[in-house]
């Protein structure tokens, strides 16, 4: 028999999976709360530590890991608990069951959720879903599990914020790929730069399909001219093709997430599309709340 008075719980120090935001003004500047969502934006502590949940919902252990990261933090950093506030943020609605059992109820603000069990009462619950349609929350509800929830949400981002095209890209991107119903899976795991370069691989075939003239639009003189000698012609067709083709596949797999399985007709009209048109299907995909919707954007009807 073995006895030991210290046990490490595992091979390497324990890192905590959250982000951390930490306030170095006396009180939050109107510039930083126009970034922060509902709840976050009112809080007096100057560390902020936030968990987020996409493709799981709220669970027992989702706050037990919670609870976890914020006193081993508080505690590692010598900080009081006036000082920390844990936020978890969750894409998926809660049932209303769950939310009752672990003693959460709504506050005056639609989709901060407080706790009264003494347990958890410092862990405040953002659920994406609900919170309002205004431009601090745009940045977090671009995550929200329901896809009308999201389009909202890029709409404020177009018109509010300011963003680098690079995270305008990324964000893009995500709008596309992670348009997911409640209750779907998420099957790939998409990590920033994973992300990005799905974008680079739609941004190089839509730069590869313009014409000279188009390209004038978009790009300056010396990075038209490389692109032109670099054999644009040359691959032009197969370029066009593939993404048609990569488009297409993409509409299919929202469609069927959103509206479930792709009829045959529907398929066949998409694949009468061409690149243009098939981009341009791609909100009207993401918005759809039915077949007819979406039947009323197809530029071929089946």
């Amino acid at each position: 028999m073995a006895v030991e008075s210290e046990l490490p719980t595992g091979s390497e120090p324990p890192k905590i999976d959250t982000v951390l935001l930490r306030r170095e003004t006396e009180t939050w500047t109107e510039a930083q709360r126009a970034l922060l969502p509902d709840g976050v934006r009112d809080t007096d502590a100057h560390t902020i530590l936030i968990e987020f949940k996409y493709s799981e919902s709220l669970t027992l252990d989702a706050l037990r890991q919670a609870v976890g990261y914020e006193y081993f933090y508080r505690t590692g950093h010598d900080l009081t608990q006036a000082e920390v506030k844990m936020f978890v943020l969750s894409a998926k609605t809660p049932q209303a069951d769950r939310l009752a059992a672990l003693g959460y109820a709504v506050t005056e603000l639609p989709g901060v959720y407080r706790s009264n069990n003494i347990y958890v009462t410092h862990i405040t619950l953002l659920v994406l879903n609900d919170l309002r349609n205004e431009p601090h929350n745009a940045l977090v509800k671009a995550f929200a599990s329901r896809a009308k929830e999201k389009a909202k949400a890029f709409q404020l981002l177009r018109r509010f914020w300011r963003l680098s095209a690079e995270l305008l890209l990324m964000l893009e991107v995500l709008q596309a790929i992670w348009s997911l119903p409640e209750g779907a899976t998420m099957n790939e795991v998409l990590t920033p730069e994973r992300v990005m370069e799905i974008g680079e691989e739609w941004k190089r075939i839509f730069l590869k399909n313009l014409s000279p003239e188009d390209l004038d639009a978009y790009l300056n003189p010396e990075y038209k001219r490389a692109l032109l000698t670099a054999g644009r012609e040359e691959g032009r067709e197969e370029g066009r093709e593939e993404g048609e083709f990569a488009l297409y596949k993409t509409l299919e797999r929202i469609l069927q997430r959103q509206l479930g399985a792709v009829p045959a007709t529907v398929s066949a009209a998409l694949r009468q599309c061409t690149l243009a048109e098939l981009n341009d299907l791609v909100n009207p995909a993401l918005d759809a709340a039915s077949w007819t919707e979406f039947l009323a954007a197809l530029p071929h009807q089946p």
